[in-house]
This record gives C-alpha cells, structure tokens and sequence, in this order.
C-alpha cells in the first residue's frame, strides 16, 4: 500500500540524508522522493511516496520516530503527515474478470414437483436449429446456459415427456424476458405452476413410462358392447 507525506525542511546540507535514514530505520520503503520550494523562505517542501503496511500504522510510526528524537531544528521543521494517499486512488484499478451471460433452465417433474436429475435437454439458441446441442441437468435438476449475444432459446425434451402443449414446443423464447422476469412454461401434466425468477426458464417434464389413471366408464347398456356381449340387438331396419 502506498502513502503520501509531505515535509516542510530547511534548506540545509544533510536534510535529505537524514530524511532517507528516518525511512530506513523504520524499515519503510521509498517509492518516490521529490524536494520543490514552498511559500516560506529558506523551507523546501519535500514530497515522499512510500509503501508501508497500513495507513495509520505508517503515520504513527513516522510521528513517534521524529517525536521521541525531539526534531532538530537544523534538520527537519516541520512535517505535516497529510492523509496518507492509498496506491489504489494512484495506481489504476484492475479490470472486472468477465462474466459470460447466462441463463438458468430448471426442471420439474410435474406429477412430484421434484428436480429432473437425469435429463438432457435439447438446446438451441439459433431459431434455425432447434436440435442445436444437449445439455444435462446437475443434482439439482439445473442447466446453466452460457447465452452469449442470443436473443432466444428453443428447448426440447429428451428423456422425458415434455408437459408443454403441442404449440408449445418449438416456441423461441425470448431472453431480455428470462432475464428480466424468468419464464414458466406450459404445464398440461398436473396444476403445478409455481411463478417465475428472473433469469430462469421452468420447464415441466414426466417420465415417459409414467401411465395416467382415469375413472371406470359407468357400464353401458347398449347391445354388444363389451359389458353386455349376449344382449341381442334390435331388428335389422328394412
């Protein structure tokens, strides 16, 4: 860490040596040192970048050393400890690590409302390639999609049962929106359609096997149906 001092000294022989030994001695290193006139006669003024571990400990440590030798006045007049000068406001900060844009597709089963943690998904962020690349989904039933300059994405199951409507499926569904607010898909599968985060994609899937029960008809009474085979029909109409 850098700080900047500034020393009103007088224009005598040995004034810069003994400053470079005050620095020495506190084991402090000195970056820069530059000496100018001041608006006082006979006083230069004496401006020291140095590098030291903190700046409160560096004051201190400059303010004890003069103080405990009892300033000369031959040597050193004055010192005025300005706010010490961080090397971050002098040197120029380091560039932000880049980030990729993302996007995040979770997946539903939408008969338990569980995480998906098998699937791989058909992803597509060119409208012309719905088939474009699979993605798996990690331990929490999530892809993470690296968007790039994409401004929609088509997605398709691929070992599940996709629970969107026909109309559904190969919709290109716009980015700034997920981004934005997220986006939950078509659910034709169960009730579940819980509302959506920004930056994510819900998407409801069910196991291919997975067989949906239905109630019994009631038992119907026509002539050769399957519940009545002996009933005969009625006359042949002429």
């Amino acid at each position: 860490m850098l700080h900047t001092f500034v020393a009103l000294v007088q224009d005598k022989p040995g004034v810069l040596t003994r400053v470079a030994s005050l620095f020495r001695r506190l084991n402090i290193n000195i970056v820069s040192l530059t000496v100018g006139e001041s608006e006082r006669p006979d006083t230069s003024r004496m401006t020291i970048v140095c590098e030291a571990d903190s700046d409160a400990h560096a004051a201190h440590r400059i303010r004890a050393f003069l103080d405990k030798r009892s300033i000369h006045p031959r040597a050193i007049s004055l010192l005025l400890a300005l706010t010490p000068t961080l090397a971050t406001a002098q040197a120029p900060k380091p560039a932000p690590p880049h980030q990729t844009p993302h996007i995040t597709i979770r997946i539903l089963n939408a008969r338990t409302n569980k995480p998906i943690l098998d699937e791989r998904l058909n992803i597509s962020l060119r409208a012309d390639q719905p088939g474009g690349g699979t993605l798996p989904t990690d331990k929490h039933g999530l892809i993470l999609v690296d968007i790039g300059d994409a401004s929609t994405i088509r997605i398709l199951s691929n070992m599940y049962a996709d629970c969107r409507s026909r109309a559904e499926l190969y919709t290109n569904y716009p980015i700034s929106t997920i981004r934005s607010t997220g986006i939950t898909t078509g659910n034709l599968c169960s009730h579940i359609s819980p509302p959506p985060k920004p930056g994510e994609l819900l998407l409801f899937e069910i196991p291919r096997t997975y067989i949906p029960t239905y109630p019994h008809s009631p038992a119907s009474s026509l002539p050769h149906s399957d519940e009545n085979p002996n009933v005969p029909g009625p006359p042949p109409t002429h």
